[in-house]
């Protein structure tokens, strides 16, 4: 038996379609590109002629990464463990590039 510890660790991850170790390394991998964006968004707070568009450039891109593997996991058959916010933002990120 897992134990609730355990199963609250493992419970996002599953939800969508990842292992703990999985979801770990992603995250990290957004962190990390969150941490560079807040960075170039630091100096151009001070330099304003500098990284004019790194920030937001990083955030999008994070962006419809997050939502194309959200996508997936809704089309793999996951979407009635999917929260519904997801598959709206998913809704919302295809019909606005349509």
């Amino acid at each position: 038996m897992i134990s609730p510890i355990t199963d609250k660790f493992q419970q996002h991850p599953r939800d969508v379609g990842e292992t703990y170790w999985e979801h770990f390394c992603h995250a990290l991998g957004f962190a990390s590109r969150l941490f560079v964006a807040a960075g170039a968004c630091f100096v151009h707070a001070i330099v304003p002629f500098l990284f004019t568009s790194t920030g937001s450039t990083i955030v999008s891109n994070l962006y419809l990464k997050m939502a194309q593997g959200r996508s997936k996991v809704i089309m793999g058959g996951m979407g009635d463990s999917v929260d519904r916010r997801i598959a709206s933002d998913v809704v919302v990120s295809a019909n606005s590039e349509a």
